[in-house]
């Protein structure tokens, strides 16, 4: 009985210490760490030292921990073997830092190719002996050529989808060949300051993508809005509208010879130009035209000598 009420105890611990924890960091994320090794996750907690705590605890108690702390969208990604990551980092950068912790590994016997397993010709770095006979029996076509074990063409060992047998996995592994990656595999990442889960595909669009993809977007709204105007004005389109109105009545104004604060100016520059070709025109003499006149008049003088010298 006290057995019982102490695994109780304990529970209720562990819950209480996750909704601690869940409240004072930014940031936190759902992770399987199914088929990682013990060593390769000590280093990875080693590796997020300082810069994030992972925990991990029975799948009960982290739901518990989500309902009671107002998560609830994050509980269906509670599954297999699970670890939450808590952190001060945004969701771009702890997903950064769960992909990194990601390295190249052996494939075990038994496992699922993800994908296509191929062994390229060439030489490898196998001295030379049995292990030619354990290439060939895998349908791997090998032979030693110039001291070194060379495989003679390309080969796809296993197709994916397919399970790997205890031989393959073992001439993988000699030949240092690693097709699969082991580490933390995020499933959800919950922003706490900003209210939104954000799922891996998301999370893998770089932050100056997004940047770009919300510039386009305000740059066709602004221009939609700038199309539909003077049906739908808004603060960031009216200062444009009024000018482009101030530069139309501008024009009329010129163009019917309406005096303005703005087109006084244009006018008068516009009259004076008139007059002074009038007066040309009409021979009238004035200050202003005068060494127009006499400048005509010498031209005309120096025409009429050259014609008379011929």
């Amino acid at each position: 009985m006290k057995m019982r009420k102490r695994a109780k105890e304990r529970k209720r611990e562990e819950v209480e210490r996750l909704k601690s924890m869940l409240s004072a960091y930014k940031t936190v994320a759902i992770v399987n760490f199914r088929g990682l090794r013990a060593k390769q996750f000590q280093e990875i907690r080693r590796d997020f030292r300082g810069k994030c705590i992972i925990r991990v605890s029975k799948n009960s108690l982290i739901r518990f921990s989500l309902k009671d702390s107002g998560v609830e969208d994050m509980i269906p990604y509670v599954n297999d073997q699970t670890a939450l990551v808590f952190s001060n980092l945004d969701p771009f950068e702890l997903f950064k830092l769960i992909e990194s912790s990601k390295k190249p590994a052996p494939i075990r016997a038994g496992a699922v190719a993800p994908k296509d397993i191929v062994v390229e010709a060439g030489e490898t770095s196998l001295r030379p002996g049995p292990v030619v006979g354990e290439l060939q029996r895998v349908g791997i076509p090998a032979g030693i050529e110039r001291g070194k074990v060379v495989v003679k063409k390309r080969t796809v060992v296993v197709k994916a989808g397919e399970r790997v047998s205890p031989e393959v996995a073992d001439v993988l592994a000699k030949l240092e060949i690693y097709p699969v990656e082991e580490g933390l595999t995020l499933q959800a990442i919950y922003d706490r300051e900003a209210g939104i889960l954000f799922l891996p595909d998301v999370l893998r669009i770089e932050p100056e993508d997004v940047l770009k993809q919300v510039e386009e977007c305000a740059k066709h709204a602004f221009n939609l809005a700038f199309n539909i105007k003077y049906a739908y004005p808004t603060p960031l389109t009216v200062g444009s509208m009024l000018a482009e109105a101030s530069y139309y009545a501008n024009s009329l104004a010129l163009s019917i010879n309406y005096p303005t604060k703005t087109t006084i100016r244009a006018l008068l520059q516009k009259a004076l130009a008139q007059a002074f070709n009038l007066s040309l025109n009409a021979c009238i003499y004035t200050s202003e035209n005068i060494a127009f006149f006499i400048a005509k008049a010498e031209a005309e003088a120096k025409a009429l000598a050259e014609r008379l010298n011929m």
